[in-house]
């Protein structure tokens, strides 16, 4: 369990640099939001869904 939150760790951080980078890419917010609701951020994740949405 500790290396897929690890992995999911590394994959946010990612789509967090990407969407600095190129926040018109819709699916970085999406891809932000489904990695925050597997661990329990779903508020954070639903932030992100509103972006990918508008």
């Amino acid at each position: 369990m500790v290396r897929g939150n690890q992995k999911r760790q590394q994959q946010l951080e990612e789509y967090q640099e990407r969407i600095s980078r190129q926040p018109e890419d819709i699916e970085v917010p999406y891809s932000i939001a489904s990695i925050l609701a597997l661990p329990g951020k779903q508020p954070e994740a639903k932030a992100h869904l509103k972006k990918f949405y508008s």
